[in-house]
């Protein structure tokens, strides 16, 4: 926990922070200093970027659905839907939320009991999510560069535990619970989500905001990454080669994997990404 120590030390509560965020009860699983860290990726990425979010390596151990869940949290509503791709005010948002009256909740959160929404209604909520809280290019400004600072401090504990400091070695191989915290695992994914932004793009919004094309275009993108990591699993367990069709892209999927396992293999963590493999292996 050097990271969350240290972040908290530096950071602390700010002008223009909402009170509440200070007095806000993370979902199990998080503590204050990284939802303080998702809250600024929300609004320098956008809702739903989580890869984006998961790639820049200050949640490491976090799960997209965790990214999702606390976020809900973060806005007051469970309905993420006219927030996707957004950098709003978080804090407003919820605050907005919180005030409300009229609204059906669940659990704290707003819950949407309305008619199925289509494509146009979800648009339009958007439309008025980015007017009413779109953040302003001095608030952009300000975000930056308080997740340069995160980064920074971050970069200052990973040093401290390269120079051989028990605590640090602790949180960086994987230890220690919470920022900070990284397993060869999250390293390849993350890299994997830096290598193939497309696929990022892809699946950082709903199912069903994406067009048929867009469909296609990512049930051929995991098609191809199934179709590698079946191939190596075989090849490890020595089991005759895939006979299936061998389809276009699996060269390119291939690449990919072989570029975030090299990435990966020398990342923290007490186990290793064998390269040219693409699976993780525990090492011995």
């Amino acid at each position: 926990m050097a990271f969350a120590a240290a972040l908290t030390e530096k950071r602390g509560p700010r002008v223009g922070d909402a009170a509440s965020l200070w007095n806000f009860t993370p979902a199990p699983g998080w503590n204050r200093e990284e939802v303080q860290v998702l809250r600024l990726c929300l609004m320098k990425y956008g809702v739903g970027q989580w890869l984006q979010i998961l790639g820049t390596g200050l949640l490491p151990g976090k799960l997209i659905q965790q990214l999702n869940g606390q976020t809900q949290r973060l806005l007051g509503q469970q309905s993420l839907a006219a927030f996707t791709g957004l950098r709003v005010d978080v804090d407003r948002v919820r605050a907005d939320n919180e005030a409300r009256m009229d609204a059906t909740r669940k659990a704290g959160l707003i819950i949407y009991d309305g008619p199925l929404l289509t494509k146009e209604m979800k648009a339009e909520l958007r439309e008025e999510a980015m007017r009413k809280y779109g953040l302003t290019p001095e608030q952009l400004i300000k975000v930056d560069e308080q997740l340069e600072e995160v980064m920074r401090t971050s970069g200052e504990v990973a040093a401290t535990a390269a120079d051989g400091s028990a605590d640090g070695a602790a949180v960086v191989a994987g230890g220690g619970s919470g920022i900070g915290t990284m397993t060869s695992t999250q390293a390849h994914a993350q890299a994997v989500a830096r290598l193939d932004p497309e696929l990022g793009r892809l699946t950082a919004v709903s199912v069903d905001e994406l067009s048929s094309e867009q469909l296609v275009q990512l049930l051929k993108r995991l098609r191809n990454r199934l179709a590698c990591l079946v191939d190596r699993y075989r090849d490890r367990a020595a089991l005759p080669p895939r006979s299936g069709p061998r389809w276009e892209g699996e060269r390119d999927a291939s690449s990919i994997l072989d570029a975030a396992a090299a990435f990966a293999v020398g990342g923290p963590g007490s186990g290793r990404v064998a390269p040219g493999d693409g699976l993780p292996v525990v090492s011995r």
